[in-house]
């Protein structure tokens, strides 16, 4: 079964090509295009060998569950992204791994509501995917978009049964909405959010990062900006850049201490 499983994703995928990239010293069969040597590579890794249920919010081709596993800690993630094309290229990944008990995928746009639609613009299996326009500019200029359910992190962790203590959120200017729908995931669980704002035309990043620290005053959470390795207060430290990570704790958890030799762009410390 999982051999024809396999047969038919690479076929609709088009993953003739895949390479093997080595995570905490095991290897990792990759489609080709998965990995990256981002910046916030480092930073997640560090969290996710602490956490044991991953919620991926814009998993992409799913490198952040991949570097989870090889971390050693997380035991099972949820991917959710509302581009088809990426969603399978991930499943291949798990497949190809031998993770495929330990996932859960769910095509949708995340946000703060239900059952809403969006027009989401991407091409192909393509990382920027947003419901901006302006932040998808290729896609923007071929006219390529979707419409695309919408649902909540409330209603994928009641849908999968998650018990989540890392979320990571990668929506291209929608942090805020997404945050607006775990508001009872927050309460029961009190999750770590991982999350890369974005400065967008039709929101700035001093818009976003004032929105994304309303949300924790209310629901009594702390932000950090990772890169200075600092508690924000106000958005000033954010409103130069163009894309950043933030980590969203609960008032009463301590800020890693492992995170703070960590600068952006240094490359993961294996064990």
């Amino acid at each position: 079964m999982f051999s024809f499983l396999k047969r038919l994703i690479l076929r609709w995928a088009h993953l003739e090509d895949t390479e093997t990239i080595m995570i905490n010293h095991k290897p990792f069969v990759l489609a080709k295009g998965t990995y990256s040597d981002d910046y916030d590579n480092a930073w997640f890794y560090t969290l996710a060998k602490h956490s044991t249920y991953l919620l991926d919010i814009g998993s992409n081709l799913g490198l952040h569950t991949m570097l989870g596993f090889g971390a050693g800690n997380v035991k099972h993630s949820v991917l959710v992204d509302a581009n088809t094309h990426a969603l399978s290229k991930a499943a291949f990944n798990t497949i190809e791994n031998k993770l495929v008990s330990q996932v859960n995928f769910y095509k949708g746009f995340v946000s703060d509501k239900d059952d809403d639609e969006i027009t989401f613009w991407t091409v192909g299996a393509g990382a920027a995917g947003s419901m901006y326009a302006s932040h998808a500019k290729t896609a923007k200029q071929d006219g390529s978009s979707m419409r695309v359910n919408t649902i909540t992190i409330d209603s994928i962790v009641s849908l999968f049964g998650s018990t989540p203590d890392l979320i990571k959120v990668d929506v291209e200017g929608a942090e805020s909405k997404v945050l607006q729908g775990a508001i009872e995931t927050t309460k029961k669980y009190k999750p770590d959010f991982f999350v890369e704002m974005h400065n967008m035309v039709e929101l700035s990043m001093e818009q976003n990062i004032t929105l994304v620290l309303a949300w924790c005053r209310e629901n009594n959470y702390n932000a950090f900006y990772l890169k200075e390795h600092i508690l924000l207060t106000d958005p000033s430290p954010l409103k130069h850049r163009g894309r950043c990570h933030v980590l969203l704790m609960a008032m009463g958890k301590v800020y890693p201490e492992t995170l703070r030799s960590i600068k952006q762009g240094d490359t993961i410390q294996e064990v």
